[in-house]
């Protein structure tokens, strides 16, 4: 009896172990997805402001 409710506790707490990874990982997965697409976005808008930027001062820029 002892044995079995042992085994069911290690099994319970395997399962969750693992099931807490892969939520991690799928997590991750997701997070990481966002940031590359914020990135991307914050790149382009940088570039875009960039571009304004030197659109405005490129009369003052010494070529």
């Amino acid at each position: 009896m002892l044995r079995a409710s042992a085994f069911v506790i290690l099994v319970v707490t395997l399962a969750a172990s693992w099931g807490r990874v892969i939520i991690d990982l799928i997590m991750y997965k997701i997070l990481l997805f966002h940031v590359i697409i914020t990135t991307q976005k914050r790149i382009k808008i940088s570039l875009i402001k960039l571009y304004f930027f030197l659109k405005i001062d490129a009369p003052y820029i010494p070529v």
